[in-house]
């Protein structure tokens, strides 16, 4: 039970961030709304589960080098379907 907290935790500490970063760049460019709204589904409890556990519930870490991950091909379904969901919802231009 204690590493599930952790692993939500983390997931949500690094989603947070994420999201307050990407809002400061799309506010400067007076993108208010896709701001807001950016990345707003990665807080669905399906979408942290499956984030969660893809980035922080493995022993590998899915990251390369560089910091890039490749969100398809992963040999986790519940993450892929999470990544397809996401792109999907999100029919914004970054993605």
């Amino acid at each position: 039970m204690l590493r599930i907290v952790k692993i939500l935790m983390m997931i949500l500490s690094y989603t947070f961030r994420h999201k307050w970063f990407v809002m400061s760049e799309c506010f400067k460019e007076g993108l208010y709304l896709q701001g807001l709204l950016h990345d707003i589904d990665k807080f669905l409890p399906s979408m942290l589960v499956s984030y969660g556990n893809f980035f922080y519930g493995q022993r590998e870490n899915p990251r390369n080098d560089d910091g890039y991950y490749k969100p398809i091909d992963t040999g986790n379904m519940a993450f892929e379907m999470s990544w397809h969901k996401h792109i999907h919802r999100n029919k914004i231009p970054y993605h």
